[in-house]
């Protein structure tokens, strides 16, 4: 998913880039698209880097409302096989769920407007009811991998950190660090063996050992 940047004239700002037909009517204005192209035009986060122009449009990435595009992907099964295909299971895997934000008076710090906007969790909670009308109807097929600080909130990891003494070289330290400690850093490329980490503690929780029970017997099934 991508969103153009610049106005226009319908209001309509998502573009779904494919690289298969479908059913779907595409807009007569819009330019073939190279790979790297696309690659570009759905990875271009507004505070990275720059704008991608192809053709007369510019495009950012869709993270901007987009960032969870389970429904998206939905609707796309539908027109890519027909509504009465039926579906066995729906793997959704997640980064884990922001922490709480708090609105008070006036207005909010920019970057708590954005992890709003980014939120993934609102797409999630609209899946989950929808997914058990897809034939074959009833069955549970739909479930989401995602950290959360209901499970992981006492959970704590050990990081590495450079302790400088008031005299001599800095030298290894450990601390133990929490969830929330990890949500904050999660854009950090850096952060990825902390949320590995902490990961693999979620899943030893009871509740997610069933789940992934109960997803794993589905995938394992053929569907008629």
């Amino acid at each position: 998913m991508a969103c153009r940047a610049n106005s226009t004239d319908d209001g309509r700002q998502t573009v779904h880039l494919r690289s298969y037909k479908t059913t779907a009517q595409m807009p007569e204005e819009f330019p073939d698209f190279k790979i790297w192209e696309a690659a570009r035009a759905t990875s271009v986060a507004p505070a990275y880097f720059q704008r991608l122009k192809v053709g007369q449009d510019e495009f950012i990435d869709g993270g901007m409302g987009w960032n969870n595009p389970i429904l998206e992907l939905i609707t796309e099964v539908s027109l890519m096989y027909g509504v009465n295909r039926p579906v066995g299971c729906i793997l959704s895997l997640g980064t884990g769920v922001p922490l709480d934000l708090k609105f008070g008076s006036g207005y909010a710090p920019v970057e708590d407007v954005i992890k709003m906007l980014t939120n993934s969790e609102r797409a999630h909670e609209n899946a989950m009811p929808f997914s058990k009308y897809i034939p074959l109807p009833g069955l549970d097929k739909y479930w989401r991998l995602n950290l959360s600080k209901a499970l992981s909130d006492k959970d704590t990891v050990m990081k590495i950190v450079m302790e400088k003494p008031w005299f001599g070289k800095p030298k290894e330290k450990e601390v133990p660090v929490g969830y929330g400690d990890v949500m904050t850093v999660i854009d950090d490329w850096t952060a990825i063996p902390l949320i590995r980490k902490l990961t693999d503690k979620w899943l030893e929780h009871q509740s997610e050992q069933e789940g992934l029970k109960k997803c794993a017997s589905r995938l394992s099934q053929k569907t008629k």
